[in-house]
């Protein structure tokens, strides 16, 4: 399956906002790692590389678990993510 979502990722700790396309066969945790490492290299080193963080459904507050595969989440197109 090569399915991904395309979810918008807001990002406190830099001030930004990301339109990203997530897969959905992997864990909140790998995708959280695919992250960082993203946004990184977009950033130029500049990202923290916390070990602690989580993701954030914006509208209800929801903290997904980090072991749950993206496709049993509430995430779906058009989500709205928080990432800190």
């Amino acid at each position: 399956m090569n399915k991904k979502y395309n979810v918008q990722l807001i990002i406190p700790l830099l001030y930004k906002r990301y339109d990203i396309l997530l897969p959905i066969n992997i864990t909140i945790s790998e995708a959280i790692l695919i992250i960082k490492k993203s946004i990184n290299k977009l950033n130029k080193d500049t990202f923290n590389h916390d070990n602690n963080l989580f993701l954030y459904n914006s509208l209800n507050g929801e903290k997904y678990n980090l072991e749950q595969y993206v496709y049993d989440t509430s995430i779906k197109n058009g989500s709205i993510l928080i990432l800190c």
